[in-house]
C-alpha cells in the first residue's frame, strides 16, 4: 500500500512501483513488467544515464548485470541512491506508446519513484526484453 509522506511517496512491495509509474507519467503508462533476475533475485543496484537513454541494473544475489536499455559502451551512467542513503532497490519497467520508464523502490525505507524516462521508438521492444 502506498501512502504519502511530504513530497514523497512510500510503498510496501514491488506492485506500487507501478502505480508510481502511472502517476509520475500522469497516466499514460500502462504497460509494465517487474524486474526479476534469471537467478530469481528481486533486488538490484542501478545505474542511469537518461541523456543517452540507458540504465543498467545489477543482481544483489549474483552480481549479473543487465543492461534494461540503450549502450552502456557511449553512456555517461550515475549510479542511483535512494533519499536515505541506499542503493538495494526492487524495479518495474513501464512504456506509453514511445516512451520508456524505470521505476524503483528502495528496499530498506520504501520509497517509490521514477528513475529515469525518456522517448524511444523501440519502447514496447525494451519492455519485452527486461
Amino acid at each position: 500500500m502506498r501512502r504519502k509522506v511530504g513530497e514523497q511517496t512510500y510503498g510496501d512491495s514491488q506492485a506500487d512501483v507501478r502505480d508510481e509509474l502511472r502517476d509520475y507519467s500522469t497516466g499514460s503508462c500502462s504497460d509494465f513488467i517487474d524486474v526479476v533476475c534469471k537467478c530469481g533475485g528481486r533486488e538490484f543496484h542501478l545505474a542511469v544515464d537518461e541523456a543517452s537513454g540507458t540504465a543498467i541494473r545489477t543482481c544483489w544475489r549474483c552480481h549479473q548485470e543487465h543492461v534494461l536499455a540503450g549502450d552502456e559502451a557511449t553512456a555517461d551512467l550515475e549510479e542511483c541512491e535512494c533519499l536515505c542513503g541506499a542503493d538495494r532497490f526492487e524495479l518495474s519497467c513501464g512504456a506509453a506508446s514511445d516512451w520508456f520508464f524505470v521505476g524503483a523502490r528502495c528496499s530498506a525505507c520504501g520509497l517509490t519513484g521514477c528513475y529515469g524516462d525518456w522517448q524511444s521508438a523501440a519502447a514496447q521492444a525494451l519492455l519485452a526484453r527486461v
